[in-house]
């Protein structure tokens, strides 16, 4: 797995979480959604039936704290495997999260980016992207570009106005990859993957999420590892997403 990860960037292991862990991060789902709003429902085209995006937007921000998700995240079998793949010493970083994927919702997708660029951690920091629902061209999944985590950061340009200075955080909405050649982007696979299994890349890697056009959301689990035995990581004064920015930040190996 480790060379494979090496060369491609991106690997995808079948039945790797259980049914009880999957189902511990739906469980917390349906409690928090469903005090937020008793219309709640983990299957259909929306999660509440009123359409109601004030109460979808305070489920999306708090999806973030559930204990199951750190669990997970923090168990010998997701730091394990983060070590078999070349991590010394993983550390989970303050990036985890869920995605609510709600059919044809367009609003939400990021085109094609590298966590690195938002998130930073040391440079060769994996993404384990997991799907509660299953994943694939109808339901819409990942895409990537495979081999984009061995050129670094591609150029990148700010398209907001927020000022930067060395504590800004910047969001897609602030920074996103220039323009790529038509013959990078012919090289990019969509990965289908069920309940269970686990698609782990780098965050160098090129990618991006892709429209859902079935009739129920989609729903993934998103963690994030950065390894503390990187020396560049040191030498360039231990960047995270959440105190600087890739402006301050030179990745180099």
């Amino acid at each position: 797995m480790k060379q494979q990860i090496a060369k491609n960037g991106f690997i995808k292991i079948a039945n790797f979480f259980s049914n009880d862990e999957i189902n511990s991060m739906i469980n917390d789902i349906q409690i928090v959604g469903s005090f937020i709003g008793d219309d709640f429902s983990f299957i259909g085209p929306d999660p509440y039936k009123d359409n109601n995006t004030i109460k979808q937007s305070q489920l999306y921000d708090q999806l973030k704290y559930l204990p199951s998700l750190y669990k997970i995240a923090s168990s010998d079998k997701v730091l394990n495997l983060a070590r078999e793949l070349g991590c010394g010493f993983p550390a989970i970083m303050k990036s985890c999260n869920m995605r609510i994927d709600k059919p044809n919702n367009m609003k939400h997708l990021f085109d094609w980016h590298q966590d690195s660029l938002y998130l930073l951690g040391s440079y060769y920091a994996l993404t384990f992207w997991i799907p509660m629902t299953p994943v694939n061209a109808n339901n819409g999944s990942v895409e990537v570009i495979p081999g984009t985590h061995l050129s670094g950061i591609y150029p990148y340009e700010k398209i907001s106005d927020k000022s930067i200075d060395k504590m800004t955080y910047l969001l897609q909405r602030d920074v996103k990859i220039k323009d790529m050649s038509s013959e990078l982007e012919e090289q990019k696979v969509l990965i289908d993957a069920n309940v269970g299994d686990v698609i782990v890349f780098y965050q160098m890697l090129l990618h991006r999420s892709t429209p859902n056009i079935s009739n129920q959301t989609r729903w993934t689990a998103q963690i994030r590892i950065s390894d503390l035995l990187d020396k560049s990581y040191y030498e360039q004064g231990c960047p995270m997403g959440e105190v600087t920015n890739i402006y301050y930040t030179d990745y180099k190996k």
